[in-house]
């Protein structure tokens, strides 16, 4: 995903994002929330140190694949 897609998910000027993602600017709580919901992760999770976050990351997207596997196809249609 790029920064400008981020951006655009959680409503959020890239060039906030960008500043966000280099170090070199800080957030709000809101604006968190904005990209945790656009990353579909709580937003305290932007906040950790990335080795306690990247395993609770790593399981998020994996119960994700798991959910979008389970999810039914569309109903089949029967010839008559």
């Amino acid at each position: 995903m790029t920064q400008e897609e981020l951006a655009e998910l959680a409503e959020l000027d890239r060039t906030l994002v960008s500043a966000i993602e280099r170090e070199v600017s800080g957030t709000s709580t809101d604006s968190l929330g904005l990209l945790g919901q656009a990353l579909g992760l709580p937003a305290h999770v932007l906040m950790m140190p990335p080795a306690e976050a990247q395993p609770l990351i790593l399981s998020l997207i994996e119960k994700s694949h798991k959910q979008i596997r389970r999810k039914p196809g569309p109903p089949s249609k029967v010839k008559r």
